[in-house]
């Protein structure tokens, strides 16, 4: 493979992250991305920061994924995820909203989405949205709890 190429770029960086090797999947995707900014590199170091609970950091790094291409959806989906977990329900809303309406397949996104809609009270919304997200493989049950102890 290209090692030049972003997609092995990116597998690499995942490949630490999910190693749990976050400070070097942090460095390696930093340094990669010194050499030419792209999306998918972006969306890969949010994800980065993201297991390593920066917020803020994450949002970042998916913002300027999206300043580079206003479609990517999992950058979309990626602030989504961030946003509902400061408590920014109503915002997490919206960006998941946009991944979904570029890629309707994403389960993460159906997930910000069950679970926003679950913390405003709207239980048919995230009713809806967690199916989806358990189909696409994801664990919704603090959707269903949340849904279980409301009267």
């Amino acid at each position: 493979a290209d090692g030049q190429a972003e997609a092995p770029r990116e597998r690499l960086v995942r490949t630490l992250a999910t190693a749990g090797r976050t400070d070097e999947a942090e460095r390696t995707c930093r340094g990669f991305l010194a050499a030419g900014e792209s999306p998918a590199l972006l969306v890969a170091l949010g994800d980065v920061l993201a297991r390593r609970h920066d917020s803020d950091g994450a949002i970042e790094a998916y913002d300027q994924a999206l300043r580079l291409d206003e479609r990517c959806a999992r950058a979309h989906c990626g602030r989504a995820e961030q946003l509902l977990l400061i408590g920014a329900h109503t915002e997490a809303v919206g960006a998941a909203r946009r991944a979904l309406d570029i890629d309707d397949s994403l389960g993460r996104a159906h997930a910000c989405l069950g679970m926003a809609y679950a913390h405003r009270e709207d239980y048919l919304g995230a009713y809806g949205h967690a199916v989806k997200a358990e189909q696409a493989g994801i664990d919704m049950s603090a959707v269903w709890s949340i849904l279980q102890t409301e009267d």
